[in-house]
């Protein structure tokens, strides 16, 4: 006996009934400057990510070395 998966359709959206008592919030220019301003703070965001990560795999690369560079006078601290 053969049992086949069942195929699932994806759900309908849903109908969007906008409230006539509703504005906006934000003027169209804003929201445009807003979604370019979230979208460079992401990609920013993911670059400091992956640059992390590459300098962590390096075979060269530990904390203590990396600290010593900022610890100048070699007293545990950065000033």
């Amino acid at each position: 006996m053969r049992y086949s998966s069942p195929v699932r359709c994806p759900p309908e959206p849903l109908p969007r009934y906008p409230s006539p008592s509703r504005q906006p919030v934000l003027a169209l220019r804003d929201e445009d400057e807003l979604v370019s301003g979230l979208r460079t703070f992401i990609t920013n965001e993911n670059d400091i990510e992956r640059e992390k990560t590459s300098l962590a795999l390096k075979s060269d690369f530990n904390m203590t070395d990396a600290f010593g560079i900022f610890d100048r006078n070699r007293d545990g601290m950065i000033s």
